[in-house]
């Protein structure tokens, strides 16, 4: 899987085994990723102290310390960092452990482990990133909200909020000061007011405005201006909220008593003033759709990741499934490519000493597929160990690969002849049809009856090769549905 803008991502690999290390950092390499390596805990903690990266993919036990230690150093230090754990053994106590500490994955080195980091990596970075764009929407969110709530708070004309029976949910200061109060529970009921205009509810039901001027009878009998605007959702034909703004306009009803003669310069006041709150409630309006805006956006985004999500990790499957598919077969051309005969590579070769060391090599294999491996004394030869190995190894995960449902016998002999050693490597799997016993051998091969198993089509004609390299001949007798004897000859 590669990586794209890998100038962002680079990681740092802890691993005191140097040769293990540098295979780890290399994979990442190749899957777009930079990184860069420490041997040790201490070196770890210092390179992290003065170079930024984004990840740190450690090993649990160091030369020096364990990957608790140092996490809990860098913590004292506060240089927090993401990272995953590596170890060799599966260890549940320090999975936990480990897990508490925040570790974003827990791998462990077994067969599958280099082609799995690149694949853990790509997961946590992906996670990283999303956290990242998370932070972002919810600081740009806050920022909104407290604009909001400065405009607010902060306005000189009272506003309060009420929900849609008409009780009293938030009020700022100024609507408190007005009433003469200090708690929102001591503002009465919206639709009380006995000045409010007939069919108030019904009104601001349909999406109208209503504003009206009422008197308030308090320590001091004052004047004030009401605007009700509907606010919120409908719900069963009622709106969810109601935002009031109210204004004290007592001043202004003294100076009409008082002063007539002033009416005119009295009414250029009024619509200053009413500008002023049409001004203010419509700051306060933008603040809320913005509002709104923003959080039906991070609706949409988090759906969209969700979907993306499903989608990139069968993407990715599919993806590492094919490349370890073509890997295979071109590692297996490479094989086939170098076979050849160069009598400086010939020795005395113990066969059962080479076919021990292949079975250990296949062992997890065997496990797995529950077969039962057999074989004879077998010669010493001469002959290239390690094409011999190779020979070894692609007839016996044959006859694994094309075994039956019952469980799987192989058995591995060999008979002294005039001029030569006769080996035979005899199974119990699917058999071959008649007609295929030579096509087999043939580079890329690959017949009907075998449709439904993986492979490259190599293994067989780098046998044959092989064989051929040291002068013998390659040969297999096989009845379908009971099972195949594969046999090469090597000159004595």
């Amino acid at each position: 899987m590669q990586v794209e803008r890998s100038d962002l991502y680079k990681i740092l690999v802890v691993e005191d085994d140097e040769i293990l290390c540098d295979l780890i950092s290399k994979t990442l390499q190749k899957s777009g990723f930079q990184t860069d390596i420490a041997l040790t805990g201490k070196e770890a903690i210092e390179k992290i102290g003065s170079i930024e990266y984004l990840l740190l993919l450690l090993d649990y036990h160091l030369s020096d310390m364990n990957g608790k230690q140092v996490i809990e150093s860098l913590t004292s230090q506060n240089l927090e960092i993401p990272f995953v754990i590596m170890t060799g053994h599966g260890d549940e106590r320090v999975a936990v452990e480990m897990m508490k500490l925040k570790s974003r994955d827990y791998l462990i080195k077994d067969i599958n482990f280099i082609d799995l980091v690149p694949i853990s990596v790509s997961q946590v970075v992906a996670q990283i990133e999303t956290e990242k764009k998370l932070a972002k929407t919810e600081e740009s969110l806050k920022e909104s909200d407290e604009r909001f709530r400065s405009i607010y708070h902060e306005s000189p004309i009272g506003i309060a909020v009420y929900d849609q029976f008409g009780k009293a949910i938030d009020a700022n200061k100024a609507c408190l000061n007005i009433y003469d109060i200090h708690e929102v529970s001591e503002l009465g009921n919206l639709f009380d007011d006995p000045n409010i205009p007939n069919n108030a509810k019904e009104r601001l039901n349909k999406g109208n405005i209503i504003a009206y001027e009422t008197k308030l009878d308090l320590k001091s009998s004052i004047y004030v201006n009401i605007l009700i605007s509907p606010l919120g959702l409908y719900s069963k034909g009622y709106l969810d909220s109601y935002l009031v703004h109210i204004q004290d306009v007592t001043e202004k009803k003294n100076a009409e008593l008082q002063l007539q003669k002033m009416k005119d310069d009295l009414e250029i006041k009024v619509n200053e003033r009413t500008a002023q709150l049409a001004k203010a409630n419509e700051e306060l309006l933008h603040e809320i759709s913005e509002r709104k805006e923003i959080e039906r956006r991070l609706e949409d985004y988090n759906f969209e990741l969700q979907l993306f999500t499903e989608v990139s990790s069968e993407l990715v499957a599919n993806t590492v499934y094919n490349a370890n598919k073509m890997q295979s077969l071109l590692n297996s051309l490479l094989d086939y490519s170098r076979i050849g005969m160069d009598s400086d590579y010939l020795q005395a070769t113990d066969c059962e000493v080479v076919l021990n060391n292949t079975l250990a090599e296949l062992s997890s294999l065997i496990m797995e597929t529950n077969a039962e491996i057999t074989f004879d004394h077998l010669p010493i030869i001469e002959a290239d160990t390690t094409q011999i190995a190779i020979l070894f190894r692609n007839l016996i995960e044959n006859a694994i690969k094309f075994r039956k449902e019952e469980p799987l016998k192989v058995h591995i002999s060999s008979e002294k002849k005039e001029n030569e050693w006769i080996f035979s490597i005899k199974d119990n799997g699917i058999g071959i049809e008649p007609e295929y016993k030579d096509i087999i051998f043939t580079i890329f091969s690959r017949i009907n009856s075998t449709n439904g198993y993986s492979g490259t089509g190599i293994g067989l004609a780098m046998c044959k090769k092989i064989i051929e390299c040291h002068s013998g001949h390659i040969w297999v007798e096989s009845i379908p549905n009971e099972g195949s004897t594969f046999y090469f000859s090597i000159p004595r």
